[in-house]
């Protein structure tokens, strides 16, 4: 990547790790992932979560967007899901909610961004992975004010840490 040097981004892995754990700590023994766009971010952090959920000794399930209501079907409960963020998850809820699904009781919902305005205004409140975007705004202008500096740019991108985990109604089993 020619601009990889210049990126601040969050940390993929630990969000993949945070909600295998997270899901575990509810007693959920099925964990999965919607995938909507199969986008390179969306990707990333579907392999993350698979491999925590495999080493957690837990059963992982891939859906597609295109086709949640059969799979929510097919799907043992209770479960818990992930998406790449809020919006997504979103998106998931109506479906689960239009198919007549109890949040969390059999399908448990994890967003990332923590978007509080949506978060908090989802039809049931949206527990998310709390981005950091603040401290990822500061490392950016830090990184542009260095660049226009004539300073050379970092070797590899800012992999800024989690601001942590915010339960709310949607896992909160």
């Amino acid at each position: 990547e020619k601009f990889a040097t210049l990126r601040v981004t969050g940390d993929d892995e630990a969000i993949g790790l945070m909600a295998a754990e997270h899901f575990k700590s509810c007693g959920l023994e099925h964990i999965g992932f919607v995938e909507y766009w199969g986008t390179g971010i969306e990707h990333r952090r579907r392999l993350i979560l698979q491999e925590a959920v495999a080493r957690s000794g837990c059963t992982f399930h891939l859906l597609h967007g295109k086709t949640l209501e059969k799979q929510l079907r097919n799907l043992p409960k209770p479960v818990g899901l992930m998406a790449s963020n809020d919006v997504v998850m979103i998106k998931v809820m109506q479906v689960c909610l239009k198919e007549g699904y109890r949040i969390p009781d059999e399908i448990a919902l994890l967003g990332v961004d923590d978007i509080e305005f949506i978060c908090e205004t989802a039809p049931v409140p949206l527990s998310s992975i709390n981005m950091n975007f603040e401290r990822m705004g500061y490392e950016a202008a830090a990184r542009l004010d260095r660049l226009m500096s004539r300073e050379p740019p970092a070797s590899r991108p800012i992999v800024v840490p989690l601001h942590g985990l915010t339960v709310r109604k949607s896992t909160d089993l």
